[in-house]
């Protein structure tokens, strides 16, 4: 815990030394902080990280004959994450989030370092038309809960874009039992980008058919998946993984799976393109039980892979009349 002291070797039969096979002891840092402690050089050999892409550095702020400000530092490499999109390649840096009620309000690169526990949607920092605000965040391995709350877990507002990974493939963002809005999991109205992590276990509870239990997407949004997963949403009628209410969505990557009123809808002029990822398992007692494409909409698939889903019609894609 922070703030808390270790002591190691004290007495004459439990020295700390170099080469001394006989002790061994675990110390865990969640981030980069300090081993304080008095000795020679040799007190850096004690300590071994467990990853090499982590090292231990030695500060001898004393003098030769009063080394108690000695230190040893644990220094942890950035989180770095490349976009390999088409736009760049760049590396970007992300920061700690640290705050386990909240998430960023100012648009920035984050990394989450602990569970979230929401009480409200998050809304993602927006910036203007002519330059809108872009946000990184990768789960690192947690989860952004809103705990059956009534309320879809994440917003991008117009003059948004989320950027969405995780480095540890095993984040998600959860838990709402939404009862009144059009979406679950997230809701698209800027840019939605997902990489990585997972959209799961959301309810949309509301009666009507352009609802989303995973990812809703209105006529101003756009929503890039390719990679990560929608996985084990619903929705009491359709569309409980992804609904394209006259919005554009672009699935390159990724696996759609196991969802109830499982399909992805287009609906009022949705559009769709698949040119990767997986559609997967998803159940469905209407039309479609993969992608579902009504009047006005369009669906174009050069690549990817729509199998095993179930419906009352139309089990893979389903076309309305003028779809």
């Amino acid at each position: 815990a922070t703030g808390k002291t270790v002591t190691l070797g004290t007495g004459e039969k439990a020295p700390v030394t170099e080469g001394n096979d006989k002790m061994s002891i675990g110390v865990t840092l969640q981030t980069a902080g300090k081993l304080t402690g008095s000795g020679t050089e040799a007190l850096i050999n004690c300590f071994i990280p467990d990853d090499a892409a982590y090292s231990v550095l030695l500060h001898n702020n004393g003098t030769p004959n009063d080394q108690t400000d000695d230190y040893l530092q644990l220094i942890i490499p950035p989180h770095v994450h490349n976009m390999g999109t088409v736009d760049t390649t760049d590396d970007l840096t992300f920061q700690p989030w640290t705050n386990a009620t909240e998430l960023p309000d100012t648009a920035g690169n984050y990394y989450l370092d602990t569970d979230v526990t929401l009480s409200a949607t998050w809304n993602v920092p927006a910036g203007t038309e002519q330059a809108p605000a872009v946000t990184n965040l990768c789960l690192n391995g947690h989860v952004i809960d809103a705990n059956e709350g009534n309320f879809n877990v994440i917003t991008v507002p117009e003059n948004a874009e989320l950027n969405l990974y995780d480095c540890k493939e095993s984040g998600k963002v959860t838990g709402s039992y939404n009862m009144e809005g059009t979406s679950g999991g997230v809701y698209v109205s800027g840019t939605f980008n997902l990489y990585g992590g997972a959209i799961s276990d959301n309810i949309n509870c509301n009666d009507g058919y352009e609802l989303a239990g995973g990812v809703y997407v209105d006529s101003s949004g756009t929503f890039n998946m390719s990679g990560g997963m929608i996985r084990h949403n619903g929705t009491m009628d359709a569309y409980g993984s992804v609904c394209v209410d006259g919005g554009t969505f672009n699935l390159s990557g990724g696996t759609i799976s196991r969802n109830y009123g499982g399909n992805v809808g287009l609906v009022n002029g949705g559009k769709m393109t698949m040119t990767g990822g997986e559609i997967s398992g998803n159940a469905w007692g209407g039309t479609g039980g993969g992608v579902a494409v009504t009047t006005g909409a369009t669906f174009e698939m050069t690549g990817g892979t729509i199998t095993g889903n179930t419906a009352f019609i139309g089990g893979g894609v389903f076309v309305d009349y003028g779809g």
